[in-house]
């Protein structure tokens, strides 16, 4: 969890499959007078690494539960991708926590297409996981979609806060198991 103290009611951010919580700063940045907390869910930035495999279902209760922590009421949830499946998720598990939310393509389906098939995951296994350095990775997708769209500062803590030192060499922070099984 990551927190910038200010006035309540807070504003709790949620991450996309494969990202972490501080791709949240710039935008946290324009709130600087309101309490904000961003989550590195399980697997992901600096958050415990249980074996896959990771079922979306468990990431609403463990957001329910930072929730309850942070004894939250009121906040306003943010979640990209999988972080808004989860926020709706975390909602419904504990009304409270909340007074609206803003959900960036929220990857909530009918339920018929939960029954289906998982997707292909080939190309995420094989995700680059090893770096030489922050800088090494952010130079490598700079100019490469998707990335090239987003503002600097924010590949920059994308790269910064989604490696982790290992011995000479740097790590995914959600390693390409751990999102392949999500």
């Amino acid at each position: 969890m990551w927190e910038w103290p200010g006035a309540r009611p807070a504003l709790l951010f949620a991450h996309a499959t494969g990202v972490h919580g501080r791709c949240w700063d710039y935008i946290i940045g324009m709130f600087p007078e309101r309490h904000c907390l961003a989550i590195d869910a399980r697997g992901h930035g600096r958050s415990g690494k249980p074996e896959p495999p990771y079922y979306w279902r468990d990431f609403g209760p463990d957001l329910a539960a930072v929730a309850e922590h942070w004894r939250l009421r009121g906040a306003l949830g943010v979640g990209h991708s999988m972080g808004g499946h989860t926020t709706v998720q975390a909602a419904a598990l504990r009304p409270e926590t909340y007074s609206a939310l803003l959900l960036v393509d929220p990857t909530i389906y009918p339920c018929e297409y939960y029954g289906d098939p998982p997707p292909d995951i080939s190309s995420t296994l094989r995700r680059r996981n090893a770096w030489s350095s922050p800088e090494e990775m952010f130079e490598r997708f700079r100019d490469r979609p998707p990335f090239a769209r987003w503002k600097p500062e924010i590949l920059r803590n994308y790269c910064e806060f989604g490696l982790l030192p290992n011995g000479d060499q740097f790590v995914l922070a959600c390693p390409p198991a751990v999102e392949a099984s999500i």
